[in-house]
């Protein structure tokens, strides 16, 4: 899918990260786009973030918090990230995306990931937001 191809370093002068992302109206379920790398401190090793999520999709508005965790020498492998808060505003229609985490050692990265469609074509857009 996608690439949005933004690195974000712990410690650099600015502790949260904003971005939006759109997934295409005809979007299905495990699409996903890549919006940031990150590169933990001390061997790579030292990462926490939370990431939050919210979305609106003519029948749908949502939100969401995750957190994640980046620990030393993982393999190249996506995760989905632990979801902390659920705030569905319109009914259960609105839990369409998740965001995952692919925790690779000195090459971390994350993405939003359709986990569910809507019937109706038209475009999803996501405000992201990232805390370290």
């Amino acid at each position: 899918m996608a690439q949005a191809g933004t690195n974000f370093r712990e410690g650099d002068e600015a502790d949260e990260y904003v971005t939006s992302v759109t997934f295409p109206g005809d979007y299905k379920i495990g699409d996903y786009i890549e919006f940031l790398g990150v590169t933990p401190y001390d061997a790579y090793a030292s990462g926490y973030y939370e990431i939050s999520i919210s979305y609106t999709r003519i029948d749908v508005a949502a939100a969401a918090t995750h957190l994640a965790s980046i620990s030393h020498w993982n393999p190249n492998v996506w995760r989905e990230v632990g979801r902390v808060n659920n705030n569905v505003y319109s009914s259960m229609k609105g839990v369409n995306f998740t965001v995952d985490c692919n925790t690779e050692y000195g090459n971390s990265k994350f993405r939003i990931r359709a986990i569910k469609a809507t019937l109706r074509p038209t475009i999803a857009s996501k405000l992201v937001s990232v805390t370290t």
